[in-house]
């Protein structure tokens, strides 16, 4: 466990499909100070592999935070909040969360474009897929983390975010749709909802939270 104050060290907990990989690509194009590493283990692309067996157990993490407790870090990746916070203190975490129906969606209509063949309905019936955002912070107080950015208001958390860590990131726009999906019906928001109320309830807090700590959200 780092001992002293953050130092601007920033441990990003990407959720899929909320403006993570917007930040992520923003923050290496800052080009900041901070040592930049991604954990998209186990088979992301973007993992820096030199740092492998440093993620994958616990006395390797352990390893990470020493080496980086005199040095800013901008650590990044698809990892559950709870696999760093031993050693990380909260206040260095941050993570963006988005409306549950908006997300599900946008998670869907990314895997139709890469060859993805279940319809809408057979996709909800995918329990991998349920609950994701908290599932990424489960087992943790999000509402210590650093950081906590809404995708709908982006640019105003950008600011925020830029006040936190230090890293003068510009406002990007990757991974994203070129043309908006068709709104599903109501009765196909329902199914979302039903389906994902840990997250529902999960987005009204943060909301709340962020509205409460920052306004005006």
């Amino acid at each position: 466990m780092l001992k002293k104050k953050n130092l601007q060290t920033v441990v990003f907990v990407h959720i899929p499909k909320t403006a993570g990989s917007s930040l992520r690509q923003g923050v290496r194009q800052a080009k900041p100070k901070h040592t930049i590493l991604f954990d998209y283990r186990p088979d992301g692309r973007a993992t820096t592999k030199e740092y492998v067996d440093k993620f994958d157990n616990p006395d390797g993490r352990n390893e990470l935070a020493e080496e980086f407790a005199e040095k800013p870090l901008f650590l990044c990746g698809h990892f559950r909040a709870e696999k760093y916070v031993p050693h990380f203190p909260l206040s260095t975490f941050a993570a963006f969360f988005r409306d549950p129906v908006e997300r599900v969606l946008s998670n869907y209509n990314q895997r139709l474009r890469r060859g993805f063949e279940y319809t809408l309905e057979e996709y909800l019936n995918l329990t991998d897929h349920h609950n994701v955002q908290s599932k990424f912070v489960i087992g943790v107080n999000w509402r210590e983390f650093g950081f906590i950015g809404l995708t709908d208001e982006y640019d105003e958390s950008l600011k925020r975010f830029r006040e936190f860590s230090g890293i003068k990131v510009k406002a990007l726009k990757r991974n994203v749709r070129a043309r908006p999906f068709a709104p599903p019906s109501p009765d196909m928001v329902a199914q979302i909802k039903a389906v994902n109320m840990d997250d529902i309830e999960l987005y009204r807090q943060v909301k709340d939270h962020c509205q409460k700590k920052w306004p005006p959200f």
